[in-house]
């Protein structure tokens, strides 16, 4: 029995894994142009998604990051006046255990400003517009962090802290008068200028976002004079009224908003009313004409509020007589259905979001249970696509979504509505043999690059489909994996990890489509797929 024990005292002390050595960072970070040192910088190294280790450069420039676990690390900076170069935007350095990483050079560009007055058409100053700076990638949605300010009492406005790169800059105005819904008369004079509204103007001075100046700020510039006139263009006005479920009186108090659809600056104030009394009447005064999303929220309690929405074009005349139904919240019950003597993927997530771009609200997540039921619950009144995930990324399966039925309706291309009446159970159908897609990603030098988001985007009506994109962040090798394709045409896409894209918006790949590379897939297909990142600007 002493023999048995020794020897397993010395194999337990053989199979004890010493605990690895930490590693550490030492570098400085310079300015690109003058190669001076820059201090007061927060040095950030992030390991894959975690919120990062940081330190302060000295006078010096110099930094020290230290007791670093062994891995890749993105090294990212936080000073107002200077930004990373970009290079150094996906710049990565590897720790080894017990060493340290020595002589790295961190390359920053000094920001830029750009300044300017607004004035109204008859050339008076514009006080309290909305200035919004934003990439020119961003006017179709793919963006990135925009800049913004607002114009004082002379009309003057000045943006700072601007990364080098082209922009577009758009003012948004709402008068006062328009906030608080008074209805403007007619002047008595022709020297009286109309009340009107002011529509989303870019500079110079255009409504079209096509026909804007690209505004390029270099590294430190200082733009100034950048004036922009606001144009008055024709209002309406906008009435209706709530009805309540059954015929039943109205709420006492329903908020009413008018939301702008499409691309374009969304700083401005919104037009919105309540509707209040016996009969729920609402009235918006001051609308100019464009594409609106008409919601209207009851005032009942959080747990059961009364909604509903509807889409309005609003042209040069005023819309009256709005009949806007509101709906209890609904309950939506569904299943997932797989092959055969297959289990669900593990850690699967189902949700809903709303199919309006640049619209965040969602329901769910959703438990799933043992049988493949699930339930989404306070659904309110709108239009949604089904999101289904898996949160486990380590989670091999080549399960793919091939149907989402409610009913008769195909809510795979088509959606799910929820409006008056009850809605009819959702049912998934999973197919096995779903094809994968082994990414690589790498810039024109031939560079891995880590943290680069990966898009698989079908094509044809099935864009509409969340359900059937696929998407995964490339490694420090630059690789990822997207697994359970289903079979079909497809475009890849390699977008900066900074840049969100709304995959509802038609619009928002069109202009990353020239680094896109056209994909078909079959059952079971294994493709290796080499692509360039889109440049972030």
């Amino acid at each position: 029995m002493l023999v048995m024990f020794c020897v397993a005292f010395a194999s337990a002390q053989t199979n004890n894994p010493e605990t690895p050595k930490k590693g550490g960072i030492v570098g400085v970070v310079v300015d690109k142009k003058t190669g001076d040192p820059v201090r007061k910088v927060v040095v950030i190294a992030r390991s894959a998604q975690e919120a990062g280790v940081g330190t302060i450069t000295d006078a010096e420039g110099k930094f020290a990051l230290t007791d670093l676990d062994a891995g890749a690390y993105t090294l990212s900076i936080d000073r107002t006046g200077y930004v990373l170069t970009r290079d150094g935007e996906r710049k990565t350095v590897t720790v080894k255990p017990g060493e340290t990483t020595l002589d790295v050079t961190v390359e920053l560009l000094k920001t830029g400003a750009i300044s300017g007055r607004v004035v109204d058409p008859e050339g008076d100053a514009v006080v309290k517009a909305s200035i919004q700076v934003l990439s020119v990638q961003n006017v179709k949605r793919a963006r990135t962090n925009g800049f913004y300010a607002v114009t004082d009492d002379r009309g003057e406005y000045r943006v700072f802290n601007i990364a080098p790169g082209g922009y577009r800059l758009s003012v948004t105005y709402t008068p006062g008068h328009q906030d608080m819904q008074v209805r403007m008369q007619k002047p008595a004079t022709d020297k009286t200028p109309a009340a009107g509204a002011y529509p989303p103007v870019y500079f110079p001075g255009t409504a079209d976002a096509d026909h804007a100046s690209i505004i390029t700020v270099e590294p430190g510039a200082e733009l100034t004079g950048m004036d922009v006139r606001v144009i008055r263009a024709p209002s309406v006005r906008v009435a209706g009224h709530v009805i309540r479920p059954g015929g039943g009186p109205p709420p006492m108090f329903t908020f009413i908003a008018l939301q702008p659809r499409g691309p374009g600056p969304k700083i401005g104030q919104d037009p919105t009313a309540l509707a209040q009394g016996g009969k729920g009447e609402f009235e918006m005064t001051n609308v100019p004409p464009g594409s609106y999303m008409l919601t209207a929220t009851s005032a009942i309690n959080v747990d059961n509020q009364l909604t509903g929405h509807k889409v309005l074009e609003v042209g040069d005349s005023d819309v009256e007589n709005i009949e806007l139904p509101l709906n209890p919240p609904r309950e939506l019950s569904g299943r997932l259905i797989v092959p055969e003597g297959r289990k669900a993927p593990t850690a699967l997530m189902i949700a809903l979001g709303s199919r309006e771009p640049d619209d965040p609200n969602g329901v769910g997540p959703a438990e799933l249970a043992h049988d493949g039921t699930f339930k989404l619950k306070k659904v309110t009144t709108g239009d949604y696509e089904l999101l289904i995930a898996s949160t486990n990324a380590d989670a091999a399966d080549d399960l793919y979504v091939t149907a989402i039925r409610m009913g008769d309706a195909d809510a795979l291309i088509d959606g799910i509505h929820v409006g008056d009446s009850t809605p009819e159970p959702i049912e998934i159908v999973l197919k096995a043999n779903g094809a994968t897609a082994n990414c690589t990603v790498k810039d024109e030098s031939g560079t891995a690059v880590p943290n680069a988001h990966v898009v698989l985007r079908p094509d044809g009506p099935k864009q509409k489909a969340l359900a059937l994109y696929g998407d995964c962040h490339t490694d420090a090798a630059g690789t990822c994996k997207i697994q359970g394709i289903a079979p079909g045409e497809y475009h890849a896409y390699a977008l900066p990890s900074d840049i969100e894209t709304d995959y509802r918006d038609p619009d928002s790949f069109k202009l990353f489509e020239k680094y896109a590379k056209a994909l078909k897939f079959g059952e079971g297909d294994r493709q290796d797929v080499e692509l360039t990142p889109a440049p972030i600007e």
